[in-house]
C-alpha cells in the first residue's frame, strides 16, 4: 500500500509539532519508504519514534523496531496521559464543573453555615446517643427483671 505525497506532508507536517528537530523532507523521505504499511500503522510507528528521545532522525522509521509493533496492554507510554488531567479522576466529567462531585460534596457554604450545620449534627448525634443509652438501660432493666 502506497502512501501519497499529500499524505505523506501532511503526517510530517504533524510530527514536526512533536520534533521540531527533525527536518520536514526527512520526514516525508522516510514516510515514502515505508511501501507495504498502510498509513495508519505508518503514522502510529511515526509518532512513537518520534516521542523517543533517543531517535535523532526520523530514518529510523522504516526500519525494524518497537516504534512498529502495537501497543500492548502492559506497554510503558512514552510519557505520561495528559489527556484528561482536566477531568474529575472519579466521574469523568470536567474537573472544575463536576456535577457528581458536587452532588456528593454538597453546595459551597460560608464558614457560619458550616459552624450551624456542625452545632446541628452534634446535638442530633448527642440526641441519638441518648436515646440509645436509655433504650440500652430498659432492655438491661427488662432482662434482670425477668431473671429475678
Amino acid at each position: 500500500m502506497t502512501t501519497t505525497r499529500v499524505q505523506a506532508e501532511a503526517l510530517a507536517t504533524f510530527v514536526r509539532l512533536i520534533r521540531k528537530d527533525w527536518d520536514h523532507p526527512g520526514i516525508v523521505h522516510a514516510i515514502g519508504r515505508c511501501q507495504r504499511e498502510p498509513l495508519s500503522e505508518i503514522a502510529v510507528a511515526l509518532i512513537r519514534l518520534a516521542e523517543n528521545g533517543q531517535a535523532k532522525t526520523p530514518a529510523l522509521l522504516p526500519e525494524p523496531g518497537r516504534h512498529w509493533k502495537r501497543a500492548a496492554l502492559d506497554d510503558t507510554p512514552a510519557g505520561p496521559n495528559t489527556r484528561n488531567l482536566d477531568l474529575c479522576p472519579d466521574h469523568g466529567n470536567p474537573r472544575r464543573d463536576c456535577l457528581d462531585c458536587r452532588r456528593e460534596t454538597g453546595p459551597d457554604l460560608t464558614p457560619e453555615q458550616i459552624r450551624a450545620n456542625a452545632a446541628a449534627l452534634r446535638t442530633q448525634i448527642a440526641q441519638s446517643g441518648r436515646e440509645r443509652v436509655a433504650r440500652l438501660a430498659a432492655q438491661r432493666k427488662a432482662q434482670t427483671g425477668d431473671l429475678a
